[in-house]
């Protein structure tokens, strides 16, 4: 399945029709953002997410990414920072997670008041930097949310790297990601992608999710 260009799957180009010729283009022009193919050739706008190996950031367990996704109606945003031993990806990293956590962020405009933190979104994190010489406290907490029941969530942050037993993914390799530039994504809640873009482009993952979602902290 390739899905064309929508509310919910944001080609790049001037594609605005899906395959039945309907005009499904956004229609407050304000809000209309265009994926950027190129920051990951291999994660197509429109079809499913490829799966490949990663390990999680905190106790180095392999997993397929794809079945980290999990059918239970969430979105996903997935940021892929490259490797944060770099000054410049680490302060973009920074100030991408700064205005995620702010209580005008879409994280918290969409996600219905008293719901989990991840009910609606789940932020996720890929990186390539050695797993060795970081920790999930070098990410900005929003990609770790404290919960006074369950804690630190490790289950948000994961490497691209060398697995004890069952070798190395090689994702950014995989998906076309440069670890100096790095990416962000959104997958619709069925794993097909809906948009690639600047790993610290805020302002077009926000204009994306209010095209269509309704605020519900009002």
């Amino acid at each position: 399945m390739d899905y064309g260009a929508s509310l919910l799957v944001a080609k790049s180009g001037d594609s605005k029709e899906q395959g039945d010729g309907t005009d499904v283009s956004v229609k407050n022009k304000d809000l209309q953002v265009s994926s950027i193919q190129s920051l990951a050739p291999s994660i197509k706008v429109g079809q499913r997410i490829p799966s490949v190996k990663v390990l999680n950031q905190s106790d180095a367990r392999p997993s397929h990414f794809q079945e980290l996704l999990k059918s239970n109606g969430r979105w996903r945003v997935v940021i892929f920072p490259g490797d944060i031993r770099n000054a410049q990806q680490r302060t973009k990293l920074g100030q991408l997670g700064q205005r995620l956590a702010q209580p005008d962020s879409f994280l918290q405009r969409f996600t219905p008041a008293g719901s989990h933190y991840d009910a609606v979104f789940e932020l996720l994190a890929v990186h390539a930097a050695p797993r060795t010489e970081t920790t999930i406290f070098d990410f900005p907490e929003v990609f770790h949310p404290y919960d006074k029941l369950e804690g630190w969530d490790y289950w948000k942050i994961f490497v691209d790297d060398q697995s004890y037993h069952e070798g190395h993914g090689h994702l950014y390799q995989t998906y076309g990601i440069d670890p100096a530039v790095g990416c962000a994504v959104i997958l619709r809640p069925d794993q097909y992608v809906s948009y690639v873009g600047p790993m610290d482009a805020y302002e077009e993952l926000d204009k994306f999710f209010s095209a269509f979602m309704i605020p519900q902290n009002l």
